[in-house]
This record gives structure tokens, C-alpha cells and sequence, in this order.
């Protein structure tokens, strides 16, 4: 599926979507020396927000998930562009098209060229544009590998539940609030929780995760993070 595709799925669904910048060895497509991945503009809430941020690309051209746009695509944008330092013009309604942007400050890392479809500007990074999903009202529990898989064997289908194979980390998607961050830190892992903090959407690759992958893809659940019950804590009691 491509990321135009998988992002207004998201938001579609209700789930809150933001663009996000991933470094690879060559650089960020943000155009700075960043080291992680950062969002980079506005936070996403329904389907033709997301398919502005995310416009289809034309089909004569491909888009690379890693490169970005291969073939007069812009870049993901934000209406205030400006905070997130980026230079671009207002976004049109639904259907109106690509708003061509264009990276505020340094370009060294960046290759200038002119799509043969239409003559307009476009910008080739060397990093990679992805999904972030935004816990604006769901937690993501990040556990270990002896905590993860005995979880899963317990919640099965039940949880939307992401695997980042280079650390092995397995991560749950619950309701807010249901899982203390307290029992979560003595677990060995960590709480992602509220409108400022997010993960990167499976698809997404980094040297830190790996390609992650969906192990129980959302639609299994209908798009709802899990309900608590008895399984997390059977897993959790002897912590």
C-alpha cells in the first residue's frame, strides 16, 4: 500500500497522523543533521486532511517509501509550514491537487530537479518520509522481547500489536490510561501517551527498529485499541 494510501486509511479510521522525517546515513529529508525520527507538521485527524498532506502521486510517476516522491510528488506539508521550517504555499481543498513546497534553509544534501510531466520543481532527499501515529487517545506499550511475546500469546487477536524486529520490541495499542506507566517502567519499557507523543506507522524502517511490521493490524479490532482485562495483568502480577 502506498503512503498517500496508508495515511488516509489512518485518519479515515480516526486515527490521528502526522508526516514524519526519517534519517538514513545519507541525511534527513528535512534538510538538517537530525539523528532520529521527528514529525514535521500538523497532526491529522480525518481522510481528506490526510490527503492533502499526503497527495497521490500522478500515475505516471513512482514513489519510493524510503526516497519520498520519484516522479513530480511533492513532500508532505502542513498548513503551518512555516514553525517546522518549510517554505510553501496555502493548501488547496480536497482534490485540488499537489501544493508544491519547497525545503526552507540548507540544500547541500538535496538534489534540485524539474519533473518532465509538468516542468514544476521538485526535490529528491536522500532520507525518507513516513507516517507518525499520534497517541492523542490511545497508549502504545513498548515491552521487551520476554514481556511482548507472552502478552501477545495471551491478548492474540484482540490488540493491535506492532513488532520492531532490531531490538525485538512488541508494541501494544490500549485504551488511554488503562496500563499505569509505573508498571510499564518496571516491565523494562516504555509509555507512549497524549497528543505530544507518537510512534512510527509499521512500514517505517530505522536503524534504532528495522522494517516495523504489523503483527494484529488495526482492522482486526475495527480500529480500536484494546479494552483492559485480565491478560495484562496475569502477565504484569509478578512485577
Amino acid at each position: 500500500m502506498k503512503i498517500h494510501e496508508t495515511a488516509v486509511r489512518y485518519a479515515a479510521n480516526g486515527w490521528p497522523v502526522a508526516p514524519l522525517a526519517v534519517p538514513h546515513r545519507a541525511g534527513c529529508p528535512c534538510g538538517k543533521a537530525c539523528v532520529d525520527p521527528h514529525v514535521v507538521g500538523e497532526v491529522v485527524r480525518d481522510g481528506f486532511r490526510a490527503a492533502e498532506v499526503w497527495p497521490e502521486p500522478p500515475r505516471t510517476a513512482g514513489f519510493d517509501v524510503r526516497r519520498g516522491p520519484t516522479g513530480g510528488e511533492s513532500t508532505p506539508r502542513s498548513a503551518d509550514s512555516s514553525a517546522y521550517g518549510w517554505d510553501g504555499s496555502p493548501l488547496g481543498g480536497y482534490g485540488a491537487g499537489p501544493t508544491w513546497m519547497k525545503l526552507a534553509g540548507d540544500r547541500s544534501a538535496q538534489t534540485k530537479q524539474t519533473d518532465q510531466t509538468s516542468g514544476r520543481p521538485r526535490l529528491e532527499s536522500p532520507g525518507g518520509w513516513g507516517i507518525a501515529l499520534v497517541t492523542e487517545w490511545f497508549d502504545v506499550m513498548e515491552l521487551p522481547p520476554q514481556y511482548g511475546a507472552l502478552l501477545n500469546h495471551h491478548l492474540k487477536a484482540s490488540c493491535p500489536t506492532v513488532m520492531a524486529p532490531a531490538k525485538r520490541q512488541w508494541w501494544f495499542f490500549v485504551e488511554q490510561g488503562s496500563v499505569p506507566g509505573e508498571q510499564v517502567l518496571k516491565a523494562g519499557g516504555v509509555l507512549r501517551s497524549g497528543v505530544g507523543d507518537w510512534v512510527p506507522a509499521p512500514g517505517t524502517w530505522s536503524e534504532d527498529t528495522g522494517r516495523i511490521r504489523w503483527l494484529v493490524p488495526p482492522h482486526l479490532t475495527e480500529w480500536r485499541p484494546y479494552r483492559r482485562m485480565d491478560p495484562i495483568d496475569r502477565v504484569f502480577g509478578c512485577l
